[in-house]
């Protein structure tokens, strides 16, 4: 999901997936996170405000401090989250369509030989099965090229 270091990066994955920041202390981040064996109990704190002060730099969450205590920072998330988040829905949409054309275009060549076989086995019609054919190339083409959109969709997102 991160393209950059960040700390307990897996669980921060977990919990962006999971919930939505909005006015969340530090306290609720840690919280969410499952017990960590491989840190101490302050290393672990230690990580959860080193990764949130990522995020932070990062433009994926905001600060703002709380109006009852003033040492007290309550963060959420940004559009560039929401974003992130969204991406993967997205993605499987891509997929989505892009399989039902690579099912459409199998089908397609079907007729296509199917088309062939009709043009050699009745000559006669040719001129009449080569208008079909040049229609069905023609919608084959167009398939081709939403896919193509659909791949490029799918490596942008």
């Amino acid at each position: 999901m991160f393209n950059f270091y960040l700390p307990l990066a897996e669980q921060f994955e977990k919990l962006i997936k999971e919930y939505e920041i909005e006015n969340w202390q530090a306290k609720n981040f840690y919280s969410k996170f499952e017990p960590c064996n491989e840190y101490s109990s302050v290393q672990f704190r230690q990580n959860v405000y080193s990764g949130i002060k990522i995020l932070l730099k990062k433009g994926y969450l905001t600060a703002k401090c709380s109006t009852t205590h003033s040492k007290i920072f309550l963060y959420s998330e940004t559009q560039k989250l929401s974003i992130l988040r969204s991406g993967n829905s997205h993605k499987k949409k891509f997929i989505y369509e892009k399989n039902k054309l690579d099912k459409n275009l199998h089908f397609l060549s079907l007729q296509e030989n199917f088309v062939n076989e009709l043009i050699y086995k009745y000559p006669e019609l040719t001129d009449v099965i080569s208008k079909y054919k040049k229609d069905l190339k023609n919608y084959k083409i167009a398939c081709n090229a939403k896919v193509s959109t659909l791949n490029d969709l799918i490596d942008f997102v």
